[in-house]
């Protein structure tokens, strides 16, 4: 889950529910913060950060190889 510091689209108490929701389910997760406002299109060095750590993950849980 990854979730952006001062989200301005956001509101709280959805990513509170999303959070809720996980912890209830046999999903595997974990939330990264990230700096800043929500992302916005056009910002393609985020998009790009947010895919490698992404990929880091899944790579970690052991989904794909690299």
């Amino acid at each position: 889950l990854l979730t952006a510091a001062n989200d301005d689209l956001l509101p709280p108490g959805a990513a509170e529910s999303l959070r809720t929701a996980l912890r209830a389910s046999r999903a595997q997760w974990e939330e990264k913060v990230i700096p800043g406002a929500h992302l916005r299109p056009g910002e393609n060095a985020m998009i790009r950060q947010l895919l490698e750590l992404s990929l880091d993950w899944i790579e970690r849980q052991g989904w794909i190889g690299k």
